[in-house]
């Protein structure tokens, strides 16, 4: 069952404010944090959390960060960094978040395409029809590109043994 607890930290510096805030939060799960201004008091936190569970201060079901340079193969996660530098241009002129344009999950699945098309990266669940509209053509300049890049020495020395 969750529960709601609210923290008032004062608009002159209070450390101890903030790290009573910071000690709740890292010790129980939390849901949502909703943050408001209080003119002339300071900024209130009003925390939802669920009662019986503790630490993580995560939501259930959250899945953490994934280090997708453990997780790809070299070459695709080359591609990865370059649509993600990609995202970041295309999110800054759209005037988005990042994820807006798409979220590091989705560009996995886009470096790891082989011949990829606007229908494959519109297949990719959460990227639907709107953002293939929007930033399709841009993401897959990448993928083609990257898909195009030149072979390595040792790839060159094995196909000419």
């Amino acid at each position: 069952m969750s529960q709601f607890k609210t923290f008032l930290l004062p608009l002159e510096p209070d450390s101890s404010a903030e790290e009573e805030l910071n000690i709740f939060l890292r010790g129980h799960r939390v849901v949502d944090v909703q943050r408001f201004c209080v003119p002339a008091r300071g900024w209130c936190f009003c925390v939802e959390w669920l009662d019986g569970a503790t630490g993580g201060g995560r939501a259930p079901g959250f899945a953490g960060r994934i280090d997708y340079m453990k997780e790809l193969e070299p070459a695709v996660f080359a591609v990865f960094s370059k649509l993600r530098t990609r995202r970041k241009e295309l999110a800054r002129e759209a005037g988005v978040p990042p994820f807006g344009v798409a979220t590091d999950a989705q560009l996995a699945e886009m470096a790891k395409m082989q011949e990829p098309t606007l229908a494959k990266i519109g297949g990719i669940e959460g990227f639907g029809d709107a953002r293939v509209k929007a930033y399709g053509a841009k993401l897959l300049e990448v993928l083609e590109a990257g898909s195009a890049a030149p072979q390595t020495d040792d790839e060159t020395r094995g196909q000419s043994l």
